[in-house]
């Protein structure tokens, strides 16, 4: 059974082609659902038909916004629903993202009912902040997907660390980004070194941690600004802050960052305990933005310095050393990052492959 892919010009090899995304949580829309969104709006305009299963409610924005990219939607309201619509999908392949969805379909996967083609598992993130029990019975099933698809070198080695899975099923696909973030914006001219953090209210993002070293800093000369789409914490965090530095941070809930937002910033801010590799980070760079931060998954590469976690001396040295670059008219070298049609091509290339190297043993136990 090959997967049925068409071409960049829209012209099919095929007439029909259905690729599953299902969902473990439909909360709130952060970097992987971004890519998820702009992934499906190119392969429908390749005529490839996107079925998204998503959890409710159904006016979610996560729901929302597949439809409107043009994914067909289903809402399950539990595991064993989602496994059921899974395995009566007859998908070409289905795709999961979070354990939530992952484990449901990996158990449905080893079962003679499953319809739903080429089972693919996301590993976006490493596994801080994640029970014990569900990475343990993730890991347990993870060896009856087909493909484990990465978007780092640190997730893939996790990935393979943890079970059994052999390394030639891990595909290491790095985030991609859409064409206007391909060209750097515009800058404007500022008194101030502007620092940004952007990420959503997570325990691994620590705000908190970000804050303390801004204020730390002791520069007048610079503005903090944070992109969350909870600020409720962050206000908490700055009510000890000394009046001279909180008057110098200002924060915007559920704003999205635009190239030209990214590009009216100097250095980005991202001190996460966890990461795999944040697609801020790429976006900082593609826009000549300096990244800080600290050596977790895949980050360090982006960022002015390696500083180890915790190193909060560490990251606030590195931090500033970015403003004074700034301040010199430095800008950090360009980085070369996938473009959504390119990202596309490698996924598609990738499963025609994987089908076309397991079709001689269809119906074999995957486990």
């Amino acid at each position: 059974m090959a997967l049925l892919i068409s071409d960049r010009s829209g012209n099919s090899k095929m007439s029909r082609t259905f690729l599953n995304l299902a969902f473990g949580s439909a909360s709130g829309i952060g970097g992987s659902e971004r890519r998820m969104l702009e992934l499906v709006h190119e392969l429908k305009s390749r005529d490839i038909n996107i079925r998204a299963m998503v959890p409710g409610p159904a006016e979610s924005p996560l729901n929302l916004e597949l439809r409107k990219a043009g994914a067909s939607t289903a809402i399950y309201r539990s595991p064993a629903s989602l496994a059921i619509q899974s395995a009566r999908s007859r998908a070409r392949a289905t795709w999961a993202f979070g354990a939530r969805a992952a484990i449901p379909l990996l158990i449905a996967r080893k079962t003679p009912s499953w319809r739903g083609g080429r089972l693919l598992v996301a590993k976006n993130g490493l596994d801080a902040y994640r029970s014990r029990w569900t990475i343990a019975l993730e890991s347990r099933f993870m060896r009856s997907a087909d493909l484990v698809i990465a978007n780092s070198s640190a997730a893939a080695t996790q990935a393979t660390t943890r079970t059994r899975i052999p390394r030639y099923k891990v595909l290491v696909l790095p985030s991609a980004l859409p064409s206007e973030w391909h060209v750097p914006s515009a800058r404007s001219q500022h008194d101030r070194v502007r620092i940004g953090m952007i990420g959503n209210d997570r325990p691994e993002k620590q705000h908190a941690l970000g804050v303390r070293v801004f204020c730390e800093l002791q520069d007048e000369g610079t503005t903090l600004t944070i992109f969350t789409n909870r600020g409720g914490n962050v206000r908490t965090i700055l009510e000890s802050a000394e009046a001279r530095v909180a008057r110098r941070v200002s924060i915007h809930e559920a704003v999205p960052v635009t190239p030209s937002i990214m590009s009216d910033l100097d250095v980005l801010l991202h001190p996460s305990s966890s990461e795999s590799l944040p697609r801020v980070a790429l976006e900082a760079r593609s826009q000549g933005v300096w990244v800080v931060g600290f050596d977790v998954g895949d980050l360090a590469q982006y960022c002015e310095a390696v500083v180890p976690w915790g190193d909060e001396s560490g990251l606030r040295n590195s931090l500033s050393r970015a403003c004074e670059q700034v301040r010199q008219g430095k800008r950090p070298s360009h980085t070369n990052v996938l473009g959504v049609p390119e990202y596309a091509d490698a996924l598609l290339a990738t499963l025609d492959m994987k089908s076309s190297l397991s079709a001689d043993s269809e119906g074999e136990d995957p486990g």
